[in-house]
C-alpha cells in the first residue's frame, strides 16, 4: 500500500459514526448535515459533495458541499451536462470513478474534467442513490492531481455510503411529507365552525383548534369543556360508552356549549370532543339538538310525543323504513338504547326550556310572564341535563347529561 493508502487510510469507526448520524436525521436538512459532517471519516478526498436530483428531469433540486462556491456554480451550469462520470454512473447504477471510464481522452476533453481541473481536482468519483427504486441524486468524491486515484475498496465504500444516504433521505421524504399533510390537516380543522379537543385515554391534550383555544370573556370553549372532557374519558373507557354528551353552561356570562365525546375505533387511546355553540334563544333543544339534522330532530320531537313508527312516517310524510333508519341514527348520535330514554330526553329538555327562557328575560331586565315563572319554578329539578361550567362555584352536575 503506498504512502497515501496508508496516511489517508478511513476510520474504521466512521462508517458508524456516519449511519448513526444518517439515522437519527429527521428532515432533507439533516441528513445533508449528518453526511458532511461525517463522510470525511469513511472515504477520505479533497471535495466531497451531496447532490439532489429531480428524479424525472434529473435537475440540481439541491447542492451539499465542502467545495467552493464558485466550482458548485459553474459545474451546475456547465459542467453537469458533460460529465462522462456521471453518466455511467446513472447508466449502471452503481460507484463509477474518472480512472474507469472507457476513454481517458473524453474525460480530459468533457467539461466536468475542465471544471474540476480548475479547482485542482483531478480524480472524480459519484455513486448514485435511489429512493422509490428511482435515481434520486448522487454522492460525489474528488481528489487532487498529486493524490492517488479511486481504488476498489473506495467504490465499495461509495456504495456503501449512498445506500445509507438514499435510506435517509427516504425516511425524510416521508417525515416531511408526513408533516405537510398534517399542516394541512390543522389547517382544515382550524377552519371548521365547531371546537375540537383531541385527548389520550390517561388525558393528555392531544390537539386543539383554534375554535377551541380562542379566548372568550369567561375563557376558552377548550376551558369551558374540561371537566366534561374528564368525565367523558372515565366513561369511554371504563363504562365503554360509544358517545358522551354534556349541555354546558357558563354561569357567569350564561354562554352555553354542547360538548360531545366519542373514542377514535382506529386509535384506541384518544377521544374527540367537539364542541358546539348553543343558542340561548331557543331553549328547547336537546342537548345534543345540533349533532342531529334538523330531519332528525323532527323524527325525534314526533317520537317524545308518544307517536308510532307508521304515524310518525305518516306527519313526516316519508316511509316507516326511514323513520326507522332515523332512529338508529338518532340513537346512534345520543347513545340511547330506546325511544323511551329518548322521550326522557327531549322531555327533559322541554322542562328546563322555560327556566332557561325566565332566567335569560331576567338578566335583560324583562319581566317574566307568570306561567313562565310559574315553569321555571317547576321545571329545573332532576331532570336538567345542564352541565355548569367550571367556573361556577357548583360542583359540575353531569347526572343526565352523559348518556
Amino acid at each position: 500500500m503506498d504512502a497515501y493508502a496508508v496516511e489517508r487510510s478511513p476510520s474504521s469507526n466512521g462508517m458508524l459514526r456516519l449511519v448513526a448520524g444518517l439515522q437519527s436525521a429527521l428532515t432533507m436538512d439533516e441528513v445533508e448535515r449528518a453526511y458532511l459532517s461525517s463522510v470525511v471519516g469513511v472515504l477520505d478526498a479533497d471535495g466531497h459533495g451531496l447532490y439532489r436530483l429531480d428524479p424525472q428531469t434529473l435537475d440540481p433540486v439541491a447542492i451539499s458541499t465542502d467545495v467552493t462556491p464558485s466550482f458548485v456554480a459553474k459545474y451546475t451550469e456547465y459542467g453537469r451536462f458533460d460529465d462522462p462520470v456521471m453518466d455511467r454512473a446513472r447508466e449502471l447504477r452503481r460507484p463509477v470513478d474518472s480512472s474507469r471510464l472507457a476513454s481517458s481522452v473524453d474525460w480530459q476533453a468533457s467539461a466536468a474534467y475542465s471544471i474540476l481541473a480548475d479547482e485542482g481536482y483531478y480524480h472524480s468519483l459519484r455513486a448514485p442513490f435511489e429512493i422509490g427504486g428511482q435515481m434520486c441524486g448522487t454522492v460525489t468524491f474528488a481528489r487532487c492531481r498529486g493524490a492517488r486515484g479511486f481504488n476498489e475498496h473506495d467504490l465499495r465504500l461509495a456504495r456503501t455510503i449512498s445506500e445509507q444516504t438514499g435510506l435517509a433521505l427516504e425516511r425524510a421524504t416521508r417525515f416531511e411529507a408526513t408533516g405537510q399533510r398534517i399542516g394541512v390537516l390543522q389547517d382544515v380543522l382550524d377552519h371548521l365552525p365547531q371546537g375540537i379537543v383531541v385527548s389520550s385515554a390517561d388525558g393528555e391534550t392531544i390537539f386543539v383548534n383554534s375554535v377551541a383555544a380562542s379566548r372568550q370573556p369567561c375563557g376558552s370553549f377548550a376551558d369551558m369543556v374540561a371537566s366534561h372532557v374528564r368525565e367523558a374519558r372515565e366513561a369511554l373507557w371504563r363504562d365503554n360508552r360509544r358517545i358522551v354528551t354534556a349541555n354546558i353552561v357558563e354561569p357567569r356570562s350564561d354562554r352555553q356549549v354542547i360538548a360531545k365525546s366519542v373514542k377514535l375505533t382506529r386509535a384506541s387511546d384518544a377521544a374527540l370532543t367537539l364542541i358546539y355553540p348553543a343558542d340561548s334563544a331557543q331553549p328547547r333543544r336537546l342537548p345534543v339538538w345540533d349533532v342531529l339534522t334538523p330531519r332528525e330532530q323532527e323524527i325525534a320531537e314526533l317520537v317524545s310525543t308518544g307517536l308510532t313508527t307508521k304515524e310518525i312516517a305518516s306527519r313526516a310524510f316519508v316511509s316507516e323504513n326511514t323513520v326507522k333508519q332515523h332512529l338508529k341514527r338518532i340513537f346512534a348520535k345520543t347513545d340511547v338504547r330506546n325511544r323511551a330514554e329518548l322521550m326522557q330526553r327531549v322531555w327533559a329538555a322541554t322542562a328546563q326550556a322555560p327556566a332557561q327562557s325566565a332566567t335569560a328575560m331576567a338578566r335583560s331586565g324583562q319581566p317574566a310572564s307568570p306561567s313562565r315563572a310559574r315553569s321555571a319554578s317547576s321545571g329545573g329539578s332532576g331532570s336538567t341535563s345542564t352541565v355548569p361550567c367550571p367556573s361556577s362555584s357548583r360542583k359540575p352536575n353531569t347526572s343526565g347529561a352523559v348518556m
